[in-house]
């Protein structure tokens, strides 16, 4: 499966990813599939953090995401809903979270 090269740029190491339009994001790609299984925002900076979270839809086999820090988000997006696959999802110092969908 294609990874969008439009919205993701190669990092220094082969399995990890940096996506332009979300600095400091990383993420893992599942080397067979070319899946995208792991989003974290745990390296952004504050200036970086999300004020409100981007659609997932695009990232259907993700298996952990981790949010730490996003003190900024109220809500989760809705698309976390639909990740059938999700595991691990991390919310440390999310301070503004009210609630999950």
């Amino acid at each position: 499966k294609d990874v969008e090269n439009s919205v993701l740029k190669k990092h220094k190491a082969d399995n990890w990813i940096l996506l332009e339009d979300s600095p400091g994001v990383t993420s893992i790609v599942d080397s067979e599939t070319g899946n995208v299984v792991s989003l974290s925002t745990s390296q952004c900076r504050d200036e970086d953090r999300w004020e409100d979270m981007p659609t997932l839809e695009r990232y259907s086999q993700l298996e952990t995401l981790n949010l730490t820090k996003n003190r900024y988000i109220e809500q989760l997006d809705d698309s976390i809903t639909t990740l059938v696959s999700l595991r691990t999802l991390i919310l440390r110092q999310c301070e503004s979270l009210k609630s999950l969908p």
